[in-house]
């Protein structure tokens, strides 16, 4: 595959997750204002795939490996970080913590999406 192909790929896998991230991080804190359901399904399996230490799934794969070095860098373990915001998210009883670490990978994945938008037009 070529580097623009390659590049392409990865930002568009990065650009889905972080447009589903976003979406939730809107919902949730607009259903805290005005006290509206929302559904936080498609998060909830998003973050139980991801800790999954089987996991297969490319695409899933490059994402954990991009979580990977942010936790490496804050010396936690990714298994463990992944799956709490997963039990949060399924226990439904998130606090400002859990949105804080979801806002924190949101930004994870903005980073990686600028880098290889930036590598397929040439500038990196």
């Amino acid at each position: 595959m070529s580097n623009i192909g390659l590049n392409s790929n990865i930002y568009h896998s990065t650009r889905t997750y972080l447009d589903l991230l976003n979406n939730f991080l809107i919902d949730a804190n607009y259903a805290r204002e005005t006290g509206k359901t929302y559904s936080n399904d498609d998060v909830l399996l998003f973050f139980k795939n991801l800790s999954d230490k089987s996991l297969v799934d490319p695409e899933k794969q490059l994402l954990r490996s991009f979580f990977n070095r942010f936790y490496k860098e804050k010396r936690k373990d990714t298994e463990k970080e992944l799956s709490d915001i997963a039990n949060n998210l399924q226990k439904d009883a998130f606090d400002e913590k859990v949105l804080r670490d979801i806002e924190a990978l949101v930004d994870v994945l903005k980073f990686q999406c600028a880098q290889s938008y930036a590598r397929m037009k040439g500038a990196r």
